[in-house]
C-alpha cells in the first residue's frame, strides 16, 4: 500500500507539472492557462523533493532503496496535503465535474 501511494504522488506531481514529465499528458494539455506559479519556492522545493524520494526509493532500483526509512502516519499525511493542495488549485481552476477537490472525493460513492 506504501509503494502505490507514493508512485501515486509521483504521478500527480508530474501531472500537475511540479515535476513534468516530457511528452505525458499533464494539467496544461487539459487546462489552458495552468501553471504552477501559486506555488512559492518553499512548496515547489518541497514537492521536488517529494518527487525525488518517492523516485529514489519505489521508483527506480538504486541502493538508496533497500535502506530503511521513517514512515509515519504524520509524514505520509503531509505529503498526502501538500500534493493534494496543488491538486485542489488544479481542480478550482478547471470547474470541471469530472476533476473533483479533494474534499468531494469523500463524498464519492462507488457503490454500483
Amino acid at each position: 500500500a506504501l509503494d502505490s501511494f507514493y508512485v501515486n504522488i509521483r504521478l500527480l506531481i508530474e501531472f500537475l507539472e511540479v515535476r513534468p514529465a516530457s511528452g505525458d499528458l499533464s494539467a496544461s494539455k487539459t487546462l489552458n492557462g495552468w501553471s504552477t506559479s501559486f506555488l512559492s519556492s518553499a512548496q515547489n522545493q518541497q514537492l521536488q523533493n517529494y518527487h525525488k524520494d518517492t523516485s529514489k526509493h519505489v521508483v527506480h532500483f538504486t541502493k538508496v532503496r533497500v535502506n530503511r526509512i521513517t514512515v509515519s502516519s504524520t509524514s505520509i499525511r503531509q505529503v498526502a496535503d501538500a500534493v493534494l493542495a496543488v491538486w485542489d488549485e488544479f481542480a478550482k481552476q478547471s470547474q470541471h465535474l469530472l476533476v473533483p477537490r479533494t474534499a468531494d472525493l469523500r463524498k464519492v460513492s462507488f457503490d454500483y
